[in-house]
């Protein structure tokens, strides 16, 4: 039976596998762009994360579209455009999201309200190169987060994160739409991820 996969699950390394279709690679960590099934192939050495839809075009200026963090510093966050439309970007495109685009309030530093491996739902501000994003309103900000301790996915009660496996506690720019809700909820996001939507 093939494995269901959330976005940003670790679904191979690339000493084993060679990864297709919804994958992208992060410090030698195959990952899961997109909700959908993960198929091996052990004899050929090849992994691929599988769910129709069109290929994508270009991100524009207005565009909804899916990210991983790759880099969080005090006044910049670096993401990896992995995903519109349902479909992933191979490879992703390089964007920015300035600490004066994160919120619509007051953010001391971009690095507290974001790291690295974070997936993140955004609009695209700038289509210069690199890209703009922005995750001011309700719907826009991270969807998924790992704990910074142990590694697992967190779970989101009201404003806060939580680790199921050690019990951290962590801050981040969240999305109303965030996947994974405390006591084992879980968003509906986790169904649509790649759907556009626009900001309220």
């Amino acid at each position: 039976m093939s494995e269901i996969v959330l976005p940003g699950d670790a679904v191979g390394v690339v000493e084993e596998y060679l990864g297709e279709g919804l994958v992208y690679e992060h410090n030698g960590v195959l990952r899961a762009a997109a909700v959908g099934f993960v198929h091996r192939d052990a004899s050929k050495h090849l992994l691929k994360v599988v769910r129709s839809g069109r290929t994508p075009s270009v991100p524009t200026k207005g565009d909804v579209v899916y990210g991983v963090v790759s880099d969080a510093k005090p006044k910049m966050v670096v993401v990896d455009i992995v995903s519109m439309d349902k479909k992933v970007f191979q490879p992703p495109f390089t964007a920015l999201l300035p600490i004066s685009m994160i919120s619509t309030e007051r953010v001391e530093s971009a690095d507290s309200l974001y790291t690295e491996s974070d997936i993140v739902i955004a609009k695209v501000e700038s289509t210069s190169s690199p890209f703009i994003l922005s995750t001011k309103g309700s719907e826009f900000g991270v969807i998924l987060a790992r704990c910074r301790n142990c590694g697992s996915m967190l779970e989101s009660d009201t404003k806060i994160l939580i680790c199921p496996n050690c019990g951290a506690k962590d801050r981040r720019k969240l999305s109303s739409n965030y996947i994974l809700k405390r006591h084992g909820g879980v968003s509906k996001s986790g169904e649509s991820f790649g759907n556009n939507r626009k900001d309220s």
